[in-house]
């Protein structure tokens, strides 16, 4: 399969209702820190972004909301490219430029304080960390 191809399959067969059961279980998990949320299989990116990080990045992310890959999913186009197209989000240069990372492996991750930590006012200018 050729990027072009990776590109454009593998988004949401029914964007709104999928991007609703989606957010609903993000805003859940973010409700309840440490419970787990079910969440099906709803998008099928190419390796190594996974089927629910994708996911989430297709719910939260557009062309306002530049997103950060870690360096394995970076070294990869098909995911750069499908994550473009899906989403229109622009990559960000720095981690702190990045209102959402997504990060494929958390155990080689750089310090949190590499991302934007937002403040006591605008808590809501912290980089949001998809793992």
């Amino acid at each position: 399969m050729d990027i072009a191809t990776q590109s454009i399959e593998g988004g949401f067969a029914d964007p709104v209702f999928n991007a609703q059961t989606v957010f609903r279980a993000v805003m859940d998990a973010m409700a309840r820190p440490g419970s787990v949320q079910a969440l099906s299989p709803l998008a099928h990116p190419p390796a190594p972004l996974s089927a629910t990080s994708g996911a989430v990045a297709l719910a939260l992310c557009d062309n306002d909301t530049p997103l950060w890959l870690d360096p394995a999913l970076q070294a990869e186009a098909p995911v750069r490219s499908w994550l473009g197209f899906h989403t229109g989000a622009p990559l960000a240069n720095t981690p702190a430029d990045a209102h959402f990372a997504i990060i494929a492996r958390p155990a080689e991750m750089m310090a949190l304080d590499g991302f934007s930590q937002g403040t006591q006012e605008y808590p809501d200018r912290s980089t949001t960390l998809i793992l």
